[in-house]
């Protein structure tokens, strides 16, 4: 049956559909799935875990998503609380910010802001099941013929998902930086170019995904990136480790790396799953997998954040002496904007 034909499937009946808008409602086109006998038949999204005759009923998979989206969104609206009280705090206390720690805030800030409205949407699409019926390129899991249907926001949810790789991926090469800083260590300069570096490779694969449409491979890709990170972070430690553990460091690097692994690994198994057809393993009266491992990834980001702004504090008050970057004082701003009375004191250090 194409898409064009005016019967549609009424649902679950064996060989009734090619693509989703043969289905009736919100249903969907399912092929082949280990849980069913039954091959091209209509049924509701597994993504969400909707049932029920219509599809409008919650499943385990629907509640489990509104329990994690909302703790999710409470994390993250402290932790964008907590960066406004910050910035707060070093405009009212006259404290200052270096320059590395400045750009390291605003990409954290902005990925935990893409990753709140993801977040967001997701709970008004999950609290929506009759709207399931909009048309895109792809579906949920990216493996249906022809067009699929879609929630309102999901293209909405696909712009901010890779905003949010953007940024923090921008943020967490910016970490050695911080450290070396806080450390006062006069290799920064030499690291600088290296993480500039990396930074732009991802930022034009990640342009060239947007341009091509293609944001499905956008979890391959952070799998690469995350283990690129991974070992410049690692290379870091094992070259500075001495160093880092004399100014206290080494905690802020070993919690950065653990929450680095902890993304790969959900990142990794997601991959996997989604490489082999996630939705012939997850049937709807069942708590999703594929859905757990997806909310897996996104607790682990939002560790990193966590780790990203605890470095971003390290920034606020420099330690003196250590080598400036593009004409700033010690105290990472020009000596124009700096107060007489502190002028005097980076003077006597």
């Amino acid at each position: 049956m194409s898409a064009g034909n005016t019967s549609l499937c009424e649902g679950w009946v064996d060989g009734c559909c090619t693509e989703d808008f043969d289905c009736v409602g919100n249903l969907i086109c399912l092929g082949e799935v280990n849980w069913s006998p039954k091959t091209n038949f209509c049924e509701c999204s597994l993504w969400y875990g909707w049932w029920g005759d219509d599809c409008t009923l919650w499943g385990p998979t629907s509640y489990f998503l509104l329990f994690a989206i909302l703790i999710e969104t409470s994390i993250l609206t402290n932790l964008l609380y907590y960066v406004g009280f910050t910035v707060h705090q070093i405009y009212r206390k006259q404290k200052y910010i270096t320059h590395h720690g400045k750009i390291t805030l605003l990409f954290g800030t902005l990925a935990a802001y893409f990753l709140l409205q993801w977040r967001i949407m997701e709970l008004i699409n999950v609290s929506a099941p009759q709207d399931h019926t909009y048309r895109a390129g792809t579906g949920d899991g990216l493996s249906q013929n022809g067009d699929a249907k879609m929630q309102k926001l999901t293209r909405g949810t696909r712009i901010s998902v890779v905003l949010l790789g953007f940024f923090v991926v921008l943020a967490t090469f910016n970490l050695p930086l911080l450290w070396l800083e806080k450390a006062e260590s006069r290799t920064v300069e030499s690291w600088y170019p290296r993480m500039r570096t990396l930074q732009a490779i991802y930022m034009v694969s990640s342009l060239v995904v947007i341009a091509t449409g293609r944001v499905e491979i956008i979890a391959g890709i952070s799998l690469v990136i995350l283990a690129v990170i991974g070992i410049t972070i690692a290379i870091f430690r094992h070259k500075y480790y001495e160093n880092m553990r004399e100014h206290h460091l080494s905690f802020y690097i070993n919690g950065t790396l653990a929450s680095l692994v902890l993304e790969s690994v959900f990142t990794l198994i997601y991959s996997i799953y989604f490489g082999i057809g996630w939705k012939k393993y997850n049937a709807k009266n069942e708590l999703s997998s594929f859905v757990v491992f997806n909310e897996g990834m996104i607790f682990s980001i939002i560790l990193t954040l966590v780790w990203v702004f605890k470095t971003c504090k390290l920034s606020i008050v420099s330690a003196p002496g250590f080598k400036c970057h593009r004409g700033e004082t010690k105290f990472g701003i020009t000596s124009h904007q700096m107060p007489s009375y502190f002028k005097d004191f980076e003077n006597e250090l």
